[in-house]
């Protein structure tokens, strides 16, 4: 069982990491933003410095979007990557894990929810798994 949870595990840490490549062109709010890269067209957030998906992770669509959190900003330095330098404006292909399990969804960092636990799973379970009534027949009305 410890077997195929840890590999139930490491197939989903897998699904974590994500594709930071160069940024877009300039933006301006803090809204989603759209480019094209090549064949594909890259959805994003513009970043705090003013660049589409610039410190954040490439995406498929707008809630997937930025959504590596460092230092409580999504995409923020210090996000959990295969580098320590900060992300910088430009920067070139890097691998990214949201840090503590916290992810971003619109443009905000939120904690992972915290995992019930087996006492608090089992009370939540009913007694019986099926409906708990009493099945009482008609009677055939008496004949004479």
């Amino acid at each position: 069982m410890l077997v195929k949870q840890l590999v139930l595990v490491l197939s989903f840490a897998s699904l974590g990491f994500a594709y930071h490549g160069a940024a877009g062109p300039a933006c301006t709010g803090s809204g989603a933003c759209t480019y094209p890269d090549g064949d594909t067209t890259v959805n994003g957030f513009c970043s705090p410095n003013g660049f589409c998906a610039d410190n954040g992770a490439r995406c498929a669509n707008d809630d997937n979007c930025y959504n590596y959190c460092g230092n409580g900003i999504c995409g923020g330095n210090g996000a959990t990557c295969t580098t320590n330098e900060p992300f910088t404006h430009g920067q070139g292909a890097v691998a990214c894990n949201t840090d503590a399990g916290a992810t971003c969804s619109a443009g905000v960092c939120t904690a992972p929810q915290p995992e019930p636990s087996a006492r608090r799973k089992r009370s939540n379970q009913p007694a019986y798994p099926y409906k708990q009534y009493k099945y009482k027949p008609k009677r055939a009305a008496p004949t004479s």
